[in-house]
């Protein structure tokens, strides 16, 4: 196995796992070439590809919008800082073995789309041979972890009545699944119940039809509750008019056949919450985690429904100044100004997919935003829908 032996995301010297790892890849691939590294571990360095995508290291800033996903750019390019500055660090050394920025970038995209954590510590490891497995939303094989008796309670146990077994080290299992696998057909695996967010980032692919996909309805509670302030209030129905379909735009104050043409001192409402105490009102309960409030591809997500649910109850009693919604009502909004932070629907989407002058990265890009905009769709269909 190929192991990150330090403890935490960053060393000493600032440096992430992944920056860590891509360095030692790398002093062994320079051993190989020399002539003084291990014969099965220079295999596979032999056989790792020899080029490796990732949105924060190979993708131009068009690319990498391309996605129209604020919080993932934001993250993409967090990366990126991230990644030159550990460049910063190591290209002396690298200097030294005769590489360059190409090979720092090489190294890091490899192992980000091969590694995996495990134990308690989520120690971060590749394991030659099960790396070259992809992932698949229905893998044929899976990959077991087997560990030595001395690395369970069992151990001293044993060894009070008897002779312990000789120690042998853990070691990772590549088993079929319940079906055999032919001769030439690939061996695929699960990555785990990833959204497409953490594939595209930390691996460099979106999956056509992931049925873990989400799409972030609110950070948090304080986001919730002023989004539900911005088109409940009553002098923003017309502005909000696109968000929520309402057919009636309310009387006109300026002449007109609805309503009177003069419009009085409107009455003076009573105290009422900030948004800020609501939230908190809100978080107390509530009483779990109320971040990254979220829809999949398989409905809204019990917090979010709770928290809605909680707002508008919290309304009820109190003296309200803002109109009353239902859930659905509230939620289908949401989704409907989601959706329309996309500049284009779905349809377009297709057709650039088909053009021959968009790059890979850019239509994985494109890929990514139809995955979010499936999910919203969904939501939005249910919602109207009654389901």
């Amino acid at each position: 196995m190929f192991v990150d032996t330090e403890v935490g995301d960053t060393d000493a010297s600032g440096l992430a796992w992944s920056a860590r790892m891509a360095l030692r890849l790398l002093t062994l691939r320079h051993s190989c070439s020399t002539g003084d590294g291990k014969g099965h571990m220079c295999a596979w360095v032999a056989a790792l590809p020899q080029q490796a995508i990732l949105p924060h290291i190979q993708f131009s800033d068009e690319e990498l919008h391309a996605c129209q996903d604020n919080d993932t750019i934001r993250e993409a390019l967090a990366m990126r800082a991230s990644h030159q500055a550990s460049f910063q660090v190591v290209k002396g050394q690298l200097s030294s073995m005769g590489m360059d920025q190409e090979d720092w970038d090489w190294a890091v995209a490899v192992l980000h789309s091969r590694c995996f954590t495990e134990g308690p510590a989520a120690t971060h490891m590749v394991v030659p041979g099960v790396d070259m497995a992809n992932h698949s939303l229905t893998p044929n094989a899976t990959v077991r972890c087997v560990h030595s008796p001395d690395a369970c309670q069992g151990q001293s146990a044993v060894e009070d009545v008897c002779e312990a077994p000789e120690m042998q080290p853990s070691r990772f299992e590549l088993l079929v699944g319940d079906e055999p696998i032919r001769a030439t057909e690939e061996v695929t695996i699960s990555y785990g119940s990833w959204p497409s967010d953490v594939l595209f980032l930390f691996f460099g692919f979106v999956p056509k039809a992931n049925p873990h996909d989400a799409v972030v309805l609110f950070r948090d509670l304080l986001e919730l509750v002023q989004f539900h302030d911005q088109i409940a209030q009553p002098d923003s129905r017309a502005r909000h008019a696109s968000l929520s379909n309402q057919r009636d735009p309310g009387p006109k104050l300026n002449g007109g056949s609805s309503g009177s043409s003069r419009a009085g001192p409107l009455p003076r409402q009573p105290a009422w919450p900030s948004a800020e105490e609501r939230a908190e009102l809100l978080a107390e309960s509530l009483g779990a985690d109320c971040t990254r409030l979220v829809v999949t591809a398989e409905g809204f997500d019990g917090r979010v429904l709770a928290a809605a649910q909680g707002l508008l109850s919290l309304h009820q009693h109190l003296p309200s100044p803002i109109r009353h919604m239902t859930i659905g009502e509230f939620l289908h909004q949401r989704c409907q100004h989601l959706m329309q932070q996309f500049p284009a629907p779905l349809e377009e989407d297709r057709a650039l997919l088909d053009r021959p002058d968009i790059s890979a990265n850019t239509a994985m890009s494109i890929r990514y935003r139809m995955a979010k905009k499936r999910v919203l769709q969904a939501a939005i269909d249910a919602v109207s829908q009654g389901r």
